[in-house]
């Protein structure tokens, strides 16, 4: 069994964290996303991922060097081929039956139920689905009795047609590749979903787990928490075991923690300096000074607010004769608190 795990987005809803860093290795609980299904895959036997690049491919070349016990494909495209372009251009690489994955998602789907779905049910793609609180900004699918998918609305807008949204993982038979053309962008919802619902041939696979797409900084926010939070991934050790609890935090073996935090997940070389106060926050790979310490740059900035409160890349706060005591923030890479 293969996979294409599809790696090269933007990510312009998580910018500026994007502007640094591919989406596919921003950390979770201090690993890269990529890690995370890198794991999925290995646990369930799949034998080869093939990653399709664009947005900073060479980043994530150097970064799935290396992964060990997967053999990894990278393929780099020259112009956007929309999410089913992107995997025709690997067409050549791949199995009878292959999976699909977004490189902007973690997900404890079963990835063994999922293609046994596929098998028996006689679909030319299954896709993975299940409940979204907020439907709007996803594929929204409806379904018969027989399993398969009778509509499908790429981001209505509301929950007009319910709840049950497209997860970004399928089971494909490679020959359905055939109706896909070569060399230019080509879309799995818009394109290829409709001629397949048309004569009964798109499958859905119910998944009542874990889910997050990661495509928002709301969500990359509260993923970070979930995992602070006791979550366990179930595909064994993703990174290679370069983050460990430490009281209330998760924190990274490079990190430096001399002042206080609480319910944080503080990765990378970050360091938190003496007379700082973290409460709920997530620490990229910055620096939090001392209490005391000279400014190095600009005046203090209103940070951008959002997931309970960003601050933006490289801003430098400076807090004269007064702890930095700071609460519920996402910190960029780059940042200093003074």
């Amino acid at each position: 069994m293969k996979a294409v795990v599809l790696a090269g987005g933007r990510g312009s809803r998580l910018m500026p964290l994007t502007d640094d860093m591919p989406k596919p290795l921003l950390p979770v609980a201090g690993y890269p996303i990529l890690d995370y299904i890198a794991a999925q895959l290995k646990y369930y036997r799949v034998e080869e991922q093939i990653l399709t690049l664009g947005y900073k491919a060479a980043r994530i070349v150097a970064h799935a060097a290396s992964y060990s016990g997967i053999k990894t494909v990278c393929r780099t495209e020259r112009e956007p081929l929309g999410t089913c372009g992107s995997v025709k251009s690997v067409e050549d690489l791949l199995s009878e039956t292959f999976l699909v994955l977004s490189g902007d998602c973690i997900s404890d789907i079963n990835l063994a139920r999922l293609v046994r779905a596929h098998a028996e049910g006689g679909a030319e793609i299954t896709v993975a689905v299940g409940t979204a609180d907020d439907p709007s900004m996803y594929g929204v699918a409806e379904t018969g009795s027989d399993g398969k998918i009778t509509a499908f609305y790429e981001k209505p807008g509301s929950d007009k047609y319910g709840n049950m949204v497209n997860l970004g993982v399928y089971a494909v038979s490679k020959s359905v590749l055939s109706e896909v053309p070569e060399g230019r962008a080509y879309d799995f919802s818009s394109d290829l979903f409709p001629r397949l619902i048309g004569r009964r041939k798109l499958g859905a696979y119910r998944h009542d787990g874990y889910w997050s797409d990661l495509g928002s900084i709301k969500s990359y926010y509260e993923a970070n928490r979930l995992f602070l939070g006791g979550y366990e991934y179930p595909f064994g050790e993703v990174g290679g075991g370069t983050m460990r609890k430490q009281g209330t935090n998760v924190v990274s073996r490079s990190a430096k923690l001399y002042g206080s935090a609480g319910g944080c997940v503080i990765c990378g070389g970050s360091v938190i300096g003496r007379g700082a106060t973290l409460t709920d926050c997530v620490v990229l790979d910055g620096e939090v000074k001392e209490r005391g310490a000279a400014a190095l740059s600009h005046a203090p900035k209103t940070p951008r607010r959002n997931a309970g409160g960003i601050l933006q890349k490289r801003l430098l706060f400076y807090k004269k004769r007064k702890q930095a005591c700071l609460k519920r923030l996402l910190f960029f890479f780059g940042c200093s608190i003074i």
